[in-house]
């Protein structure tokens, strides 16, 4: 009986947890956005946010706490709200997280950190403004190239006093980002052989490039069919931001992206922020 009180509470934290996760957003303008996260256990670490602005721009959050189970659920549900509470104060992506770091370092929770992703997307200009803290760097499919783009970083957490750089992209027609948490790469099959970024990479390159809903069919596919019999070891939760194949009205500038120096982060070493080759592996976890 005490088990089946255990189960039945759990269920209940994850039937809860679910209703935190946000639907995606109607297409704004040119741009479309799916998402999808699965836990490996009842609850999870893992969560994705989209909070909108009253400009008309769209704060989207993808993050993962280390850890599974409850605790990682209630640090979850803390973090998200700090980082709701912050997106409605500052203005960029880079405040904000300062600002949320600061707040969970002061709460002292040991050993408990946040990797974070946070951009701003304006659909008015096809612009994305993001920084992120520790977490995977996202990948940006263009010209059919797949690219890592990003800046090294310590997650939400680690310490006070921590600056987080960012980057702005201007988005291209037929441009595809995805954003990622480490369950994908670090995936076992039963050889206890990792997926890796290498194989995440190739795998990208190989979904749909038109039609993001498929894409992330594809990717959950193939990571399931690499793990076959094993379990799920690790929350995997992904979003993709889809920019159609369409002409431009209005050409926001001659520039692909902008990106920033990354010279003066925190606990990184001296770095200029570039778009990277799909044959690298130059993520953070």
């Amino acid at each position: 009986m005490q088990d089946q009180i255990i189960r039945h509470e759990l269920e209940l934290a994850r039937n809860i947890q679910q209703r935190l996760y946000p639907s995606p957003p109607p297409k704004l303008g040119n741009i479309q956005i799916v998402a999808r996260s699965e836990p490996a256990r009842e609850t999870s670490g893992d969560f994705y946010d989209f909070v909108p602005l009253p400009d008309g721009r769209l704060a989207i959050v993808v993050a993962d706490v280390t850890g599974k189970s409850i605790p990682a659920a209630l640090m979850m549900v803390m973090a998200r709200s700090l980082l709701r509470s912050h997106i409605t104060i500052y203005q960029s992506p880079a405040t904000i997280l300062r600002a949320t770091n600061e707040m969970l370092c002061r709460d002292g929770l040991q050993a408990q950190f946040v990797t974070a992703f946070l951009g701003i997307l304006d659909p008015a200009t096809e612009t994305l403004v993001f920084t992120t803290a520790g977490h995977p760097f996202p990948y940006l499919r263009r010209d059919d190239q797949i690219h890592e783009v990003g800046c090294p970083s310590l997650p939400l957490g680690a310490k006070t006093g921590l600056e987080y750089q960012e980057i702005t992209l201007t988005l291209q027609p037929g441009d595809q980002i995805f954003l990622l948490t480490d369950g994908f790469f670090e995936a076992r099959n039963a050889q206890r052989e990792l997926f890796g970024f290498d194989r995440l990479m190739t795998l990208i390159h190989q979904t749909d490039p038109t039609d993001p809903y498929r894409a992330l069919d594809q990717i959950w596919t193939a990571i399931t069919e690499f793990r076959g019999a094993l379990e799920q070891s690790d929350d995997m939760t992904a979003v993709i931001i889809h920019t159609l194949a369409e002409p431009h009205a209005v050409a926001v500038n001659n520039r692909t992206h902008t990106l920033a120096d990354c010279s003066n982060q925190a606990g990184a070493p001296d770095h200029q922020a570039t778009i990277l080759p799909a044959t690298t592996s130059a993520s953070s976890a």
